[in-house]
């Protein structure tokens, strides 16, 4: 099997996606699904919300309000937060909005994302000179490859900042395939180098890849006189959008940095500190903390954070201040496991990436066929690669690495396409292509019902906006809590939403913990095993620990995930319940006066 490199002329005009009525119509058609699909998916998980969505609104509550000091976070990057914080200016926006406003922030990102996947898969196919008649084939593959990567890899559910991060991803790569075949101006370079600077503002693991990135663009232009005038608007605009932000870390936090995410995943994946909060210095060799929270007592283990910072939970709104202390250092043995894991999971990922597989055994099938890279690949592929690297060393979620996996998919699907340049191949192609748009279509039908498509009824009521957190926030307001209350929590503190919706803070809890699960994905779990503690305690005990949730400033203690034959004398339940997998749905709430 031999293997060239391949591009169109800059000058061809050779344009597959007007290169006949077929492919025109196959993108119109595969965009209007794709953005159908996406919208779907935003409406059916509208009340969705994750514990880091929460620290984005409130930092940008912060920000609207013009609270700077409380808003700079050496943790959560600022972009999303400053697009929330826009619309939350405007008068007559209430907090009832808000969920409504961050999904919104999410389909746009999809959409950003959607047209820079596009233009990339028709300046690919133009790279590779793919022949006209397997255009339409090449569209319904690459559109797979992005349904999959940001719908079931990014998913519609989760935190924005990782869509907008695609998005800035996918829009990286196609300026970067400008450069590599000559065809970019000035002012590519200038969009260049403020995507890098956007890229480190929505999600900090994008600022060590942006040399890699920057080296990509000198190598490109190693042949050419204009090399370094040419980089100096890339430089400018990415200093620009990344610098303000930097400098004014260093004003409030009174030293450098960039941000604090890397270290502190580092030190829960790595070196074994407590995951996410609570750290009191285990497991012993990484620091001591400055102002831990205080540990009341050990078994259940109870916490209080009672601090001025006017926040609903203080210890995930900035977790790099309960975490000033920690030193994490190297592990040989913990990075040789993590390495190995997450090398392995990426490549799992990789395979599953519709029409890879596929690809990859056409190729071996028709081995002394030549395979036709596009020129540009490795200007795409290697800051694809350094990017799951980095992230290979700590931590990898799929919604992480989603973009690149996008990008690599491309690159090989593309390569492998013209082997399929007979009769019988192209037939077989499109009918494999028709069979996976209706098994996506059948997958998202199913993965929306699955989280809730029944939600769509709640139209039928004419509130398009009801929530659970809201329907608690309000439950709660008329049993008689009041704004600026302080309560205790026994459950998911950094998930309580309603907390926010309320402004009460929760200055005591007892949490559930977070410990990996193993495997190649490594995902995390739910550890109830403080909670049930709690609630198998003698009354004697239970009745002390809401006496020092009383003593850290608690006017109620709020319970969740409570099991079934817990004993509840003395609490209300509440109507409003929580979603859980584990079957654990009641909350109830119990006033300390």
């Amino acid at each position: 099997m031999s293997v060239i490199a391949s591009a169109a002329p800059a000058d061809s005009g050779y344009s597959p996606a007007q290169s006949g009525s077929g492919p025109s119509r196959a993108l119109r058609t595969l965009r209007i699904f794709a953005i159908a699909a996406g919208l779907l998916e935003s409406i059916v998980f509208r009340n969705y919300l994750f514990p880091d969505d929460i620290s984005y609104l409130e930092i940008a509550r912060n920000y609207a309000a013009g609270h700077w000091p409380a808003a700079i976070n050496s943790y959560w990057s600022p972009l999303l937060s400053w697009i929330l914080a826009l619309p939350m200016k405007w008068p007559g926006v209430s907090d009832r909005w808000e969920l409504t406003l961050l999904h919104a922030v999410l389909f746009l990102a999809y959409l950003a994302a959607l047209f820079s996947a596009e233009r990339l898969a028709v300046r690919i196919a133009e790279a590779v000179r793919m022949p006209a008649e397997l255009l339409p084939t090449w569209y319904v593959t690459a559109y797979c490859i992005f349904l999959w990567a940001a719908l079931w890899g990014v998913r519609m559910l989760f935190c924005p900042a990782d869509m907008i991060a695609m998005a800035i991803v996918l829009g990286l790569a196609l300026l970067t395939l400008s450069v590599a075949e000559g065809r970019a101006t000035v002012r590519t370079y200038w969009i260049t180098g403020a995507l890098l600077g956007l890229g480190y503002l929505a999600k900090a693991a994008l600022l060590p890849v942006a040399p890699v990135y920057l080296g990509v663009i000198v190598w490109n232009l190693r042949h050419r006189r204009e090399r370094m005038t040419r980089l100096l608007p890339c430089l400018a605009a990415f200093v620009l959008a990344a610098a303000p932000f930097i400098v004014a870390l260093r004003v409030e936090k009174g030293y450098w940095t960039a941000g604090e995410a890397g270290r502190l995943n580092y030190a829960w994946e790595i070196c074994g500190a407590s995951r996410w909060t609570h750290w009191q210095g285990e497991p012993g060799d990484i620091g001591t903390p400055l102002h831990p929270v205080r540990r009341l007592l050990s078994s259940p283990a109870l916490y209080e954070f009672n601090t001025p910072l006017p926040v609903s939970y203080a210890p995930w709104y900035d977790p790099s201040w309960w975490y000033a202390g920690v030193r994490p250092h190297f592990v040989p043995a913990n990075e040789v496991r993590a390495v190995a894991r997450y090398s392995a999971w990426m490549l799992v990922l990789l395979l599953l990436t519709p029409g890879v597989g596929l690809a990859l055994a056409i190729a071996l099938w028709k081995r002394k066929a030549t395979i036709a890279w596009p020129a540009a690949s490795a200007s795409l592929a290697l800051p694809a690669l350094a990017s799951m690297g980095l992230y290979a060393l700590v931590y990898v979620d799929r919604r992480y690495i989603a973009g690149q996996l996008a990008i690599l998919g491309f690159l090989i699907t593309a390569a492998a396409m013209p082997l399929l340049a007979t009769p019988g191949l192209r037939k077989a192609m499109r009918a494999v292509a028709v069979c996976t748009v209706l098994a996506f279509t059948g997958l998202f039908l199913a993965g929306s019902a699955g989280y809730g498509l029944n939600d769509l009824l709640t139209w039928k009521s004419g509130d398009f906006t009801r929530n659970d957190e809201y329907d608690r926030a309000a439950e709660l307001r008329a049993l008689g809590l009041k704004p600026g209350d302080r309560v205790g929590y026994i459950g998911f503190s950094f998930r309580a939403y309603w907390a926010l919706l309320d402004q009460v803070k929760i200055v005591a809890d007892i949490p559930v913990h977070f410990p990996r699960r193993g495997g190649l994905a490594n995902p995390e779990d739910d550890d109830y095993s403080e909670i049930d503690t709690f609630w198998r305690s003698p009354a004697a005990t239970q009745r002390h620990v809401l006496d020092l949730m009383k003593e850290a400033g608690a006017h109620a203690v709020i319970a969740d995930v409570v099991p079934s034959w817990a004993q509840t004398a003395g609490w209300v339940h509440l109507r409003s319940r929580i979603r859980m997998p584990s079957g654990r749905h009641d909350v109830y709430v119990r006033f300390l006066d």
